[in-house]
C-alpha cells in the first residue's frame, strides 16, 4: 500500500479507493519482532501466521532479527524499524 498508493500506516483508520485499512491493534496487535501483545478494546482477533509466503533466507533473517532484538535491545531496532516503516 505504502509503495502503490503512497500510505503510510500511523495508527489510525484510512480509507484508499473505497478500501478502509485499519490499524494494527485490530488484527494483529502481536508485535512481530518484539513478541509484545498489546490488545485494545479494538482488537478483534489476532493473526497467527508463519510467514510461508518467505524464502528460508527471508526467514533465517527475520528469526535472527526477532532473537537479537528480544535479547539484546529494543531501542537499536526500535530506530530501525522507524527509519524501514
Amino acid at each position: 500500500m505504502r509503495l502503490r498508493y503512497g500510505v503510510k500506516p500511523d495508527g489510525k483508520d484510512i480509507v484508499v479507493d473505497n478500501i478502509r485499512l485499519l490499524p494494527q491493534e485490530y488484527f494483529y496487535p502481536l508485535d512481530y519482532m518484539t513478541g509484545e501483545l498489546n490488545t485494545t478494546l479494538n482488537t478483534i482477533g489476532i493473526h497467527h501466521y508463519l510467514g510461508s509466503w518467505h524464502n528460508a533466507r527471508q526467514k533465517n533473517g527475520y528469526t535472527f532479527a526477532r532473537t537479537f532484538r528480544r535479547r539484546v535491545t529494543k531501542n537499536f531496532f526500535g530506530l530501525f524499524e522507524k527509519s524501514v516503516a
